[in-house]
């Protein structure tokens, strides 16, 4: 079992958090383990047990079960600009479950743009459109949690081409209803 403690700069106090298995040990039985233990139980009044970050660091630790969370990266034509690469990884195995180049239209890709990820125009300009790449990426990442390295610029890139393509961005959207996601 994994245990997190630490001693709180802000409370001054010792900090007790650990990994659930079926919902076990419950706090009562860890309480009453502090209690019983000779050495702990002259302590056990100043330690304080499942504090909120403990329960943060559970549901960070369940995106790295497999099939549970998705890292998604995008490349643009330029800053906010349309989609020209999507990729999208298990976050858990970093097996690939998407990798295409997309055709961003009439956009060109700016110079700038081209420098950060050496995709050229030519390397775009017979590839998919973003509403046929659309049905994949919904599927890779149903049901599960979209993370990103800067999800706001990905999540605001990929809405607006949805957008743009005249489609409903359904789970990819986390703020809409019945989402079950983050982008």
């Amino acid at each position: 079992m994994t245990v997190w403690a630490w001693n709180s700069p802000y409370s001054g106090c010792w900090e007790l958090d650990w990994e659930r298995v079926e919902d076990l040990p419950t706090e009562a039985t860890v309480r009453q383990e502090l209690a019983d233990d000779p050495e702990a139980r002259s302590y056990a009044s100043e330690i304080t047990l499942c504090p909120a970050w403990g329960e943060i660091t559970r549901e960070a630790r369940t995106l790295l079960k497999p099939g549970r969370a998705v890292i998604l990266d995008t490349e643009t034509t330029d800053l906010y600009g349309r989609t020209i690469e999507i990729a999208v990884i298990d976050a858990a195995t970093g097996k690939k479950l998407m990798d295409t180049l997309v055709s961003p239209g009439d956009a060109e890709i700016s110079d700038r743009a081209r420098w950060v990820h050496g995709i050229t125009d030519e390397m775009v300009a017979d590839k998919r459109p973003f509403e046929k790449i659309l049905p994949r990426l919904r599927k890779v990442t149903k049901g599960r949690i979209v993370c990103a390295y800067n999800a706001e610029f990905d999540r605001t890139v990929v809405l607006g081409d949805i957008a743009r393509a005249g489609k409903k961005p359904m789970h990819l959207e986390p703020w809409s209803p019945g989402a079950a996601g983050t982008a």
